[in-house]
């Protein structure tokens, strides 16, 4: 959507100048080319300019404050949205703050009983041990959500199994279908890759607004919850 709107601004530039320069000529030329009107006509010129420069500069002011703004509350969302789950998500950050192993993401833990019997919180569980990495986290230029299952984490659901072993590629595809039939009001895409046990979410479309910061956020934890359903 961010780049809708470039383009928009772009055609409305191109269109205002061309207009703009056509009606200062028309009128030049209804008049006569006297050095009077020639000085006339290039100070309107000079006006115009200013004026659509006025609009780009404002425009651009607009959509950055906007994407800004986007960022703030996904970020304020994501962080309560963890504390609130903290006996069974949490963000995996090195001392810097920066995500660990190059990247940003929330593990879950695999016995989800410990929402109830608070053993521990998430965060000094064993990663890979007593959790896994469950959503990867978009990060500077990324408009991707990456949800990330496994076996472990459904193995005692019987309802998607191939013979002894839990079929997860039936899973991830049923998952994929209840997000898109959930969230299909708004322009989020979807992809499943079931070799990598990942359902990627792209909300490159999606306007940059508080509303859709806050429906990401929602999306997180609807997959969450489905999750918590079937395991």
């Amino acid at each position: 959507m961010a780049q809708s709107d470039e383009g928009i601004e772009n055609t409305v530039t191109i269109i205002a100048g061309i207009a703009g320069a056509l009606a200062v000529f028309v009128n030049l030329h209804l008049k006569d080319y006297g050095v009077s009107n020639v000085l006339e006509a290039i100070k309107d010129v000079a006006e115009f300019i200013v004026v659509i420069a006025v609009f780009v500069l404002t425009s651009r002011l607009i959509r950055r404050t906007k994407t800004a703004d986007f960022v703030e509350i996904f970020e304020e969302r994501l962080k309560s949205w963890v504390s609130q789950n903290d006996y069974l998500i949490s963000m995996e950050l090195d001392r810097s703050g920066q995500g660990k192993f190059g990247t940003r993401f929330c593990s879950m833990l695999i016995d989800h009983s410990n929402i109830v019997t608070h053993k521990k919180r998430a965060e000094h569980a064993s990663h890979n041990i007593e959790k896994a990495t469950f959503v990867r986290l978009p990060s500077v230029g990324c408009d991707e959500i990456e949800f990330r299952f496994n076996e472990r984490t459904f193995g005692r659901q019987q309802i998607f199994r191939k013979g002894e072993d839990v079929d997860l590629g039936a899973i991830i595809e049923q998952l994929s279908n209840r997000i898109l039939e959930t969230f299909s009001s708004y322009p989020i895409s979807l992809r499943s890759d079931k070799a990598k046990k990942a359902i990627f979410v792209s909300f490159a479309d999606v306007d940059r607004t508080p509303a859709n910061a806050r429906m990401l956020v929602d999306v997180i934890e609807y997959v969450k919850t489905m999750t918590l359903a079937l395991a």
